[in-house]
């Protein structure tokens, strides 16, 4: 799977992942990434929740109801977007330790 980050026509950027057939994964119409939300975090489409926020509320021990309780404009999808879209990045990501 590789990730390709495309700049569309009002500047923004999202980040879509692709398997091995090219297929976009769930996220891709759900996550966004713009320069002038949120700093270019990634974010749920359409608001200023970053994914980052979702997160830690469901890390701290929050369910999916609390959380859409606390932000009313957030789906279930929303949610499972956010969690796939931060599993991809962790898969993608490279960790290099220093040497002693």
């Amino acid at each position: 799977m590789s990730n390709v980050t495309e700049i569309d026509q009002r500047g923004g950027m999202q980040e879509t992942s692709y398997n091995n057939k090219g297929i976009g994964t769930m996220y891709q119409d759900r996550i966004e990434l713009n320069p002038k939300i949120c700093a270019g975090k990634p974010v749920i489409k359409g608001t200023r929740i970053p994914v980052s926020v979702i997160i830690s509320h469901l890390a701290a021990g929050e369910t999916w109801k609390e959380l859409i309780t606390g932000f009313p404009e957030l789906t279930e999808e929303d949610i499972k977007a956010a969690l796939q879209y931060a599993s991809d990045s962790i898969e993608h990501t490279e960790i290099m330790f220093a040497s002693k």
